[in-house]
């Protein structure tokens, strides 16, 4: 009975693991910025990122080589920094117009599930 029981519970576990990957982002790809609403440290202002705000965006992650281009994954650069330095390495990535919202595009990345790091 026991086993039974930890089955169950195990069974139970793993379904609630899956259905929450099956929500989380699994690239950094420039669709992943579309229709996000991004607000700068100060809170006096906000944007939604359109498609050409999420190229400009992913363009310049790609380019800093926080994002690889073909694989869409955040690279190991990005997770070797710590937060501080992400947020750093991700305003200078976007360039001066969106640099005010790093923290928040790090929010973004941070909600990537990576399988080969399964953290969730």
């Amino acid at each position: 009975m026991l086993i039974e029981s930890y089955e169950s519970f195990a069974n139970s576990l793993q379904n609630e693991f899956n259905e929450i990957i099956a929500k989380r982002p699994k690239d950094a790809s420039a669709s992943l910025f579309i229709g996000r609403v991004l607000q700068d440290e100060s809170g006096a202002r906000s944007a939604v990122i359109d498609d050409n705000v999420a190229a400009d965006i992913y363009a310049g992650l790609v380019m800093a080589g926080l994002v690889d281009r073909i694989s869409k994954q955040l690279t190991e650069d990005y997770h070797a920094l710590n937060d501080e330095m992400k947020v750093q390495k991700i305003r200078e990535a976007v360039g001066e117009l969106y640099a005010p919202y790093a923290e928040n595009i790090e929010n973004i990345l941070a909600s990537i599930y990576d399988p080969k790091r399964g953290s969730l």
